[in-house]
């Protein structure tokens, strides 16, 4: 079995660095594109549903992780306060992600298996929303108030020192 390389070289970081970054702002370029688009329909006349509802929070939570993505190393010199910046939007955003898929999955369990229709399904949303942003939070801002993000080798993150949070 092949072991997984840890350790890479200087040249080495300098490129997975470049493919992060532009993979991150084609990721946030896309992004808005298809969020301005859902979000311009609402002025149309056309009726915002709840499909229209889990996307668009899915996608404002992948832009979250892609602008954190977007920025390395390879910005040059990363000071504290950009780095705790950057360490908390990844985390909070990765997080919040999952738990979002996660209820996604919930929902589409209750609509397809249960057959629960989804004008009831609808009523959650808001509650869910705020349990995400509340979920996704709490290891965010804990791991800020104790110092654990730091640089890594792509980006701000919690540090390899404190292997357990991550």
């Amino acid at each position: 079995m092949l072991g997984l390389q840890t350790e890479f070289t200087t040249e080495q970081l300098a490129e997975i660095q470049i493919i992060a970054s532009v993979s991150g702002s084609l990721s946030v370029v896309s992004i808005v594109f298809v969020l301005s688009g859902i979000l311009g329909f609402r002025g149309k006349n056309v009726q915002w549903n709840f499909s229209s509802a889990i996307l668009s929070t899915l996608l404002a939570l992948n832009l979250l992780f892609s602008l954190g993505s977007m920025f390395g190393r390879s910005i040059g010199e990363i000071n504290a306060g950009f780095c705790s910046f950057q360490g908390f939007l990844l985390q909070f955003a990765g997080v919040a992600t999952m738990l979002w898929m996660s209820i996604i999955a919930y929902y589409m369990y209750l609509w397809i298996v249960r057959r629960k229709h989804a004008d009831r399904i609808t009523r959650r949303l808001n509650r869910d929303i705020l349990i995400v942003i509340l979920l996704s939070s709490i290891p965010a801002f804990t791991y800020l108030g104790l110092d654990y993000y730091r640089v890594t080798p792509l980006w701000c993150w919690v540090d390899s020192e404190y292997e357990n949070a991550r």
